[in-house]
């Protein structure tokens, strides 16, 4: 449920999160979010 919400919410701020993940090295989780006053 975390993930969905988290995603959610980066995307309700314009930004993203992204998800690679690589057998037997891990999981990276991405949030981008837009800078402050930008655009």
């Amino acid at each position: 449920m975390g993930l969905p919400l988290a995603k959610q919410l980066a995307e309700t701020k314009g930004g993203t999160l992204t998800v690679h993940s690589t057998p037997a090295e891990g999981t990276r989780v991405r949030v981008a979010l837009p800078a402050a006053g930008a655009g």
